[in-house]
């Protein structure tokens, strides 16, 4: 078997495999569909806040799978899973392809938000935070900082692909894309928990009275787990931050073009923000392994707080690029939190169902982030006052963040004196 035959701790190769299968989502985030958006919108002989409105639809819509996709995979392991919601998401490209009206383009959304943004990724951190526990933050922080310096590409690549098919030949493409990476790096690569090959999660043997999950490890109950006020801090603060992140990406150029900024420039953000978001990503991996992750949640809040002061006042491309680097950093360490804190606290037995539960609410507040922007838009011509109000919601989360602390049942098994 192919887990036997490599000469390396397996959980390295599902580190690259995870690392490309969670590339392979972009077509389906924010940051991808922002750089078609406004051919989509002239093309359908539509406006923003209507399309805007489908898609928070849509989202909202597939963020109620992910609960289901999440006990499939406890039940059932990620490479079965892996191969399911590639199929979909390749399918919803091809749906984008297509889409000649509201109601298809709707559906699109629906497919490329649900399998990419949502399953996909729930998917591919399952897998890696199976087989890594001592050593889960720089790990999966090494992953999602691959998946950040993919995101520096999407300026360049998808334009450049926009430019030269137009945004349904580029579905075309991205379809094909999806289909080989999830093809080879998942199907090909993925498998379940280290214990069921005798290998111990971060390399190693497993004791022969150990089989399972670690007897180190907490092992929580989807339920128990969301009776605690730790799951609620991370679960609401990782929504505020896809909520307000993703209507600061989805409307980029237009907020950047009513302060001043032509597209050209306003371009300039996607590279600084990209590599900005891996090195925060890794730095944060092993500030997570070292401290509590609630002090990274409250710095990227902080970030996000910053970037939605400075965003509708930027001057020049100097400022762009510094902006970028906020919002980059700002997603670097939010994703590495995101993806690290629930195995953290409630172990790997049950994660799928943690996490699916956790990313519905994530996914939906991801769904109605770009509605108060738009609605802001059109009946005060600007981004001002809608980007200074919802500053108020991350500086609640700061506040709660650095005044929680972990109490009983917060975390059964190994829990750090005062720590979260």
């Amino acid at each position: 078997m192919l887990v036997e035959r490599t000469p390396f701790f397996y959980g390295w190769l599902i580190l690259g495999a995870t690392t490309l299968t969670t590339m392979a989502t972009l077509p389906g985030q924010t940051v991808g569909i922002s750089v078609f958006l406004d051919g989509m919108i002239e093309d359908l002989g539509s406006n923003r806040s209507v399309v805007a409105s489908l898609y928070t639809a849509a989202t909202l819509a597939g963020a109620m799978i992910l609960p289901v996709v999440g006990r499939f995979v406890d039940r059932r392991g990620p490479r079965l899973g892996v191969a399911i919601v590639g199929a979909g998401l390749t399918l919803a490209c091809l749906l984008m392809s297509a889409a000649g009206t509201l109601v298809v383009l709707a559906f699109g959304f629906f497919g490329l938000r649900a399998m990419g943004q949502g399953s996909l990724t729930l998917v591919s951190q399952y897998t890696a935070n199976q087989w890594f526990v001592r050593r889960r933050g720089l790990a999966l922080g090494m992953s999602v900082a691959g998946f950040s310096l993919g995101v520096a590409l999407v300026g360049p690549v998808f334009t450049s692909l926009s430019d030269q098919f137009g945004w349904r030949g580029s579905y075309r493409v991205l379809a094909l894309a999806v289909f080989v990476i999830v093809g080879a790096a998942g199907v090909g690569i993925f498998r379940n928990r280290p214990e069921v090959y005798g290998l111990e999660p971060d390399g190693g043997a497993a004791p022969a009275l150990r089989p399972g999950v670690s007897q180190s490890e907490p092992s929580t109950s989807a339920v128990a787990a969301r009776q605690t006020a730790i799951f609620w801090l991370f679960t609401l603060g990782t929504a505020t931050t896809s909520a307000l992140g993703t209507g600061l990406q989805f409307h980029h150029f237009s907020i950047l073009q009513t302060a001043g900024i032509d597209r050209t420039t306003a371009a300039l953000f996607f590279v600084p923000f990209g590599l900005t978001s891996g090195i925060a990503t890794l730095l944060s991996g092993w500030l997570v392994d070292r401290f509590p992750h609630r002090y990274v949640l409250a710095a990227s809040q902080a970030c996000l707080v910053l970037a939605l002061w400075g965003a509708p006042v930027l001057g020049n491309g100097a400022q762009v690029v510094a902006y970028g680097m906020v919002v980059g950093a700002m997603l670097g360490m939010a994703g590495n939190v995101a993806a690290t804190v629930y195995a953290h606290h409630f172990g790997r037995r049950h994660l799928g169902e943690i996490k699916g539960v956790a990313s519905t609410f994530t996914i939906a507040a991801s769904a109605l982030g770009p509605l108060p922007f738009a609605l802001g838009f059109d009946l005060a011509g600007g981004y001002l006052e809608v980007l200074r109000g919802s500053a108020l919601i991350p500086l609640g989360i700061i506040a709660w963040a650095l005044r929680i602390r972990v109490g009983p049942g917060a975390r059964p098994e190994s829990v750090e004196p005062g720590g979260a």
